[in-house]
């Protein structure tokens, strides 16, 4: 069977910022690096796990009936969850996606002994997110309350990676939106979207491997809501 190969590269520190990547080997043996950068500041609050490198890049992965191994740490509990997610995704899309095999080196869970209960939620500077922290914030969610303490705003998503101005201009009024209610705002860049694969279906895996390079630092993440239950 045809198999794809995940190896985690060395964090690289330069300029005040971290870079963290993984050398994706294709079915064809063509490789591409995956990337996250953000500031040196948080490099205390990055996993050091592949799981973010999976979620990010299932969809493509499931656009070819292969095989997955990855050259490094993965949590047992996403490779549980994952293959009931592409279980799903196959009923959904049957003639598009197939199952991936997903094999690891090192299977072990994230140690969380140390995580304080805050969430990190994704947070853009637009109507959903600023709903979000606002009705967190209030304590307007019932028992789903938590108490934002970390917002991360992405690079490479609706704003392409080539804009770094205009995403300088919109972290700047994110961070001064979040400075109010007491909540820091970190900036995250990655190349995730240059990777083939259907858009707005790998949408929010996307947001959620970016969220999951802080699973050594936070116990829950979020995604602000953007589609609703009725259409």
């Amino acid at each position: 069977m045809n198999k794809y190969h995940f190896w985690p590269e060395e964090t690289v520190k330069k300029d005040g910022f971290i870079v963290i990547a993984c050398t994706i080997e294709n079915i064809d043996q063509t490789r591409k690096k995956l990337w996250y950068k953000l500031p040196e500041q948080y490099h205390d609050r990055i996993t050091s796990s592949c799981d973010p490198f999976i979620v990010a890049l299932i969809f493509k992965l499931m656009t070819e009936p292969a095989k997955l191994v990855v050259h490094g740490q993965v949590s047992p509990s996403l490779l549980k969850n994952i293959t009931e997610y592409q279980a799903i995704w196959q009923c959904w899309r049957l003639d598009y996606y197939h199952s991936v095999e997903i094999n690891a080196e090192i299977e072990a869970e994230i140690s969380v002994d140390n995580r304080p209960n805050n969430p990190i939620s994704a947070f853009s500077g637009g109507v959903d997110s600023c709903f979000t922290l606002w009705q967190h914030k209030k304590g307007l969610c019932g028992r789903w309350q938590r108490n934002i303490t970390t917002g991360l705003m992405i690079h490479g998503f609706d704003i392409p990676l080539s804009q770094t101005e205009v995403f300088a201009s919109a972290f700047e009024k994110s961070k001064r939106m979040l400075s109010s209610p007491d909540t820091e705002c970190i900036p995250l860049s990655t190349n995730i979207r240059q990777f083939k694969h259907q858009w707005l279906d790998t949408f929010a895996s996307a947001v959620i491997s970016c969220l999951m390079l802080f699973q050594k630092s936070y116990q829950v993440g979020l995604i602000p809501s953007s589609e609703a239950y009725r259409k």
